[in-house]
């Protein structure tokens, strides 16, 4: 499979205590952590809205919302690895606590969840997408969006996000180590840098969220990240 290229025309991410372009160069695992409890502001959210709202659908909203601004776009796809797991794990324990489920709990621990909410908040008539492919997920939708835009779509936004896992699924799962979510509007063509995703049988690192956000965003001409699942990031200055 030779490489997919696209043109990032604008990006957004966040990390706790992160969320502003420029103090990417300085952000680190450890100054994350100091932050773990911080929440993604979603104040552009409703507030009967916005209460109901698992940490990770805040966070792939508010990455949706600051990578698209006021921009249109023709369709949407959301990733995650672990959705609303954390949500769906309160309501296992409500049930194995003999209490029941409300509507509300049960229709916010869909994996479409943000992007229900995102075409509804911003009243967009578009199609959205919602997959998870594991460590590959952000690939996955990458995949997809280059499929969508190959098909003579002009913009797409690629989301992924994913909140930090509690226990028990903290113990054989420890990825991601903290919660993140990154956004980015593409496009088949522009002036833009490039993004390329190759495929490759090369052993490297893991392609968890943290990892591939600092081979993104920290603006290093041709930085190269390979992955353990057989994927290649490339990015490049147009």
């Amino acid at each position: 499979m030779q490489g997919l290229s696209l043109q990032v025309k604008n990006w957004a991410a966040w990390v706790p205590g992160i969320d502003q372009c420029e103090s990417w160069s300085d952000w680190s695992l450890e100054l994350a952590a100091d932050c773990f409890d911080s929440k993604a502001d979603v104040g552009f959210i409703k507030p009967m809205v916005r209460r109901r709202l698992s940490a990770a659908s805040r966070i792939a909203l508010r990455v949706a919302q600051d990578c698209l601004g006021t921009e249109t776009v023709d369709s949407a796809v959301f990733c995650s690895r672990h959705g609303e797991c954390v949500r769906t794990l309160d309501i296992y324990r409500s049930i194995a606590e003999g209490g029941g489920v409300s509507p509300t709990q049960f229709s916010q621990s869909v994996h479409n969840t943000a992007a229900g909410v995102f075409s509804i908040e911003r009243g967009l008539d578009i199609p959205m997408t919602a997959l998870a492919a594991g460590h590959a997920s952000l690939e996955a939708g990458f995949v997809e969006a280059w499929a969508q835009l190959s098909s003579g779509l002009s913009s797409v936004l690629l989301v992924m996000a994913d909140e930090h896992l509690c226990a028990p699924y903290s113990a054989s799962t420890p990825d991601p180590k903290v919660s993140f979510g990154l956004a980015l509007l593409l496009a088949a063509q522009g002036n833009g840098p490039a993004l390329v995703l190759e495929s490759t049988q090369a052993k490297g690192r893991v392609s968890g969220g943290t990892d591939n956000l600092l081979a993104l965003l920290t603006g290093q001409p041709d930085l190269q990240l390979d992955a353990d699942n057989g994927w290649r990031w490339r990015l490049h200055e147009g």
